[in-house]
Formats: structure tokens, sequence, C-alpha cells
């Protein structure tokens, strides 16, 4: 009996044709591929031929009209296998082409088109199915790498201007890294003098300071720490301030940095695209990876 689940059928246009799948009560799962100036006569006929169980095969519309123009309604075509009904409806205009542009599908299109009889038909309808594979796979990778160089060049007008920041940062990091180690410098020097070269200061009174000095460091490590949960080291440090300085920049001088790894994005996956064909059109045929 056919199934319930598949009591709406789409059937989706291929060349000068339809193509639907039916489940029918002892063959299951069956393709159909139909012209579209076939008849629904044609169509009872071929179910019938399909499957031995089907005994009764009636349709909404006359028998005589042809597939296209019973498709062509809003309702479709309400056929009634043995006991079971079922509408047979046309994809949307916007569904269709989405099908159409599998590889796969259109690979279909040009051997069902063909129709072949024999053996030696069937070899060269393969043969230019693949021949139509290979020129549509080439037309698409043309317009994908078409659209990268359009991305490539919006991206690296955003990235020179992103280049000319990370300078500015880098040239302050730089300069901040210059002061901490002339602060440190500094310090060690006024620790060294004070110890060993003025005597009523000494080790006595100054190693509470040093340590005091040590330990607040320390504190304030920790505290960083917690706070912003990177590493106290330099690495973190400057991965941090280059971060924060980088937003705050990129907002002064106009640059949408959420938009630039938008449009890498989008490049990435173009270019993902590209490989992908590139390594079906190697293999010689339009099976997906």
């Amino acid at each position: 009996m056919l199934r319930r689940c598949f009591s709406t059928v789409k059937a989706l246009p291929v060349l000068n044709g339809y193509r639907f799948q039916l489940h029918l009560p002892s063959v299951a799962a069956c393709w159909f591929t139909l012209p579209a100036s076939g008849t629904l006569s044609q169509l009872h006929q071929a179910i019938k031929d399909e499957d031995p169980l089907v005994t009764s095969v009636t349709s909404s519309q006359e028998a005589e009209t042809q597939l296209s123009t019973a498709l062509s309604t809003d309702k479709g075509v309400q056929l009634r296998i043995n006991e079971k009904e079922v509408t047979l409806t046309k994809y949307t205009d916007e569904f269709a082409g989405k099908a159409k542009t599998t590889f796969l599908m259109q690979f279909l299109d040009v051997l069902y088109a063909q129709a072949p009889r024999s053996k030696q038909e069937l070899d060269g309808a393969v043969l230019k199915a693949v021949e139509n594979f290979r020129e549509e796979t080439v037309a698409k990778v043309e317009r994908l790498q078409a659209r990268i160089a359009a991305l490539q060049g919006q991206i690296g007008a955003l990235e020179a201007a992103k280049l000319r920041l990370d300078r500015r940062i880098d040239r302050r990091i730089t300069a901040y890294s210059l002061l901490g180690l002339g602060f440190m410098t500094a310090q060690w020097g006024a620790f060294f003098y004070t110890i060993y070269m003025v005597e009523w200061l000494g080790w006595d009174l100054m190693e509470p300071l040093t340590y005091s000095v040590g330990q607040v460091g320390f504190l304030l490590g920790v505290w960083s720490f917690v706070r912003f949960r990177t590493p106290s080291s330099f690495l973190g440090m400057a991965e941090r301030y280059r971060g924060r300085k980088l937003a705050k920049l990129a907002r002064r001088n106009n640059l949408d940095l959420a938009y630039l790894g938008k449009l890498t994005q989008q490049r990435n996956e173009l270019q993902s695209q590209v490989k992908k064909l590139s390594n079906r059109m190697a293999r010689g045929g339009p099976l997906p990876d």
C-alpha cells in the first residue's frame, strides 16, 4: 500500500519533462521520468507496468490531458492508485531552481533527454552528459573565481586599512615595552645604589622595601589574571592591549572589522567550492565529494 507520508508528491522539472518518486504497493520507492508532452493515461500505464499489484489508476483530470497542463494548476493532479490517493504537484520555481543547480541533476537531465534504447546509445548519452558536466563545471568555476576576485578587491582595501592600524599599535606596544624596561632598570639601579652606595640605608633598611615592592608586583599580576583571564606575561598583555586598541581605532577610522570578517568568510567558502569542483572535474564525474 502507498505510504501516507507520500500522499503529496512533488514533480521536479527536468529537461523537457518531469521526474518524481512514488511508493507503490510492492515496489516501494519508484522513480518516474515522463516528458512534459506526455498524457495522464501514459502515466497510468507506466505505474501499472512498474507494479503488478496495481490494479487501478485514475486521476482527477481527463486521461488525455498533458502532464505539463495538469501540473500547471494549483491543486495539481489527484491520483488514485488502488485505494490510496496521491496528490502530484509541481515544485515551486524557487525550489526547482535550487534543485537544478546541482551538477548531478543537470547530468541526469542531459542523460534522460537522450532517451537511450541500446548500449551504444547509452554510451553516447553518458559521454555527452559528462561533456556537458565539464562545460558547466568550467563555467561555474569561472563565475566563482570572478566573485572571489571582486571580494578580494574589497578585502584588500579593508586589510590595508587594518594593516595601518596594526602598525600604529605595534609602535605603541614597542614604546610601552621600552618604557617598562626603562622603569624596571631604573628601579633596579635605585635599589642597588641605596643598598651598596648609601651607608646609612644599607641592606637592613632596604630589604623590607624591596620585598614589599616585589609582593605588590605579584599581587598586581594575580589581579590582572583574575580580571582579564589572560596570562600576566608580556605576550598576554600585548595581545589584550592590541585587541582593545584595534577595536577603538577601527571605530574612530570607520573601519568595520565585522564586515571584513564576513567578507573573508565568504571568500574562503567560495575558494572551498572551487576546490571541490576542481576535484570533481579531475575525477570526471558529477558525484559529490
